[in-house]
């Protein structure tokens, strides 16, 4: 079952393929394939550039070790980014009654501002446009049975999803399971 369109929420869940493979599956839509598009031509033009010593040590030309480990650094760094973007953090839980309610007590720790607009069986969703409070964010939290799956997405200047904050959401989403996992026992 795929969640409702709401208007606030771009890009669109498909909920069954996204539990399938355990990670963010957006609906197809005009919008979404053109900011993926724009999004990924950046990006890959960020990492050409941050390609730029490395091609140049193939071809010979000597680069200083400290721009060369830079460049490995950061285009290490932007791979790890584009798996963790939509990477699901599993949260085990009880029931749907306890797991809803332990979940908001648990975000209460972790931000200060959200409001999960799509609230039913299946999926909560919180989207906070930009400048909340710098960049924007969807938190997305998919039911099935006693288990939860957790994305944090942040958005950039159009709302759209960026690539280059999924280590750190990624983190965040691992922080909140342990604290979950600490403060509410499945046991």
């Amino acid at each position: 079952m795929d969640n409702t369109s709401i208007a606030d929420f771009s890009p669109e869940i498909n909920y069954n393929k996204s539990l399938e493979k355990h990670r963010l599956i957006y609906k197809i839509t005009g919008w979404l394939i053109f900011s993926l598009v724009f999004g990924y031509a950046f990006y890959l033009l960020m990492m050409f550039a941050a390609f730029q010593p490395l091609l140049h040590l193939i071809t010979g030309h000597a680069e200083p070790i400290g721009l060369i480990t830079c460049s490995l650094l950061v285009v290490s760094l932007m791979i790890f980014n584009i798996f963790c973007n939509n990477a699901f953090t599993k949260i085990e839980g009880k029931n749907l009654e306890d797991n809803k309610r332990y979940i908001l007590l648990t975000m209460d720790e972790f931000f200060s501002n959200y409001d999960f607009k799509v609230n039913d069986d299946k999926i909560m969703r919180s989207f906070m446009p930009k400048g909340s409070p710098i960049w924007g964010r969807i938190i997305t939290i998919l039911f099935d049975g006693n288990d939860m799956y957790l994305n944090i997405t942040s958005l950039g200047k159009s709302n759209s999803p960026t690539l280059v904050h999924g280590l750190i959401n990624y983190l965040k989403a691992r922080r909140i399971k342990k604290y979950f996992a600490k403060n509410y026992p499945v046991n």
